[in-house]
């Protein structure tokens, strides 16, 4: 398991209301402010939403490479943004074109196995 220290984050938010400011996480901040990267390459990373409505749907998180587009996840029932259980906002990499079409590819051969077809 790899040790994390402390990063400077700046992260490229858009969103379709246009651009908001996201800056580095810190444990002292509220809650209600944060948001945190799940799975990819930022795994880990959190970082403070500023703006009154709330979390963008996309951000960029710098990686050790490249900057690595990460979306947020919203709560199917209410349609509300996903929080985790120290109630940041829950991202997820995005995936590529690529990764999608092989993500498909896998499902539509399993589900052929079973005799039915993929979503």
């Amino acid at each position: 398991m790899r040790a994390r220290s402390h990063l400077t984050l700046v992260a490229r938010a858009d969103d379709a209301l246009g651009d908001r400011s996201v800056a580095p996480g810190h444990p002292g901040i509220a809650d209600r402010q944060r948001a945190r990267a799940y799975a990819g390459e930022a795994h880990g990373t959190t970082w403070l939403v500023f703006g009154a409505d709330g979390p963008t749907a996309t951000v960029e998180l710098p990686t050790a490479s490249r900057w690595t587009p990460y979306r947020i996840l919203w709560r199917p029932r209410t349609g509300l943004p996903a929080r985790d259980s120290q109630g940041s906002y829950v991202y997820v990499r995005e995936l590529s074109a690529d990764e999608r079409a092989e993500r498909d590819a896998a499902l539509t051969a399993v589900a052929a196995g079973f005799g039915g077809s993929a979503p």
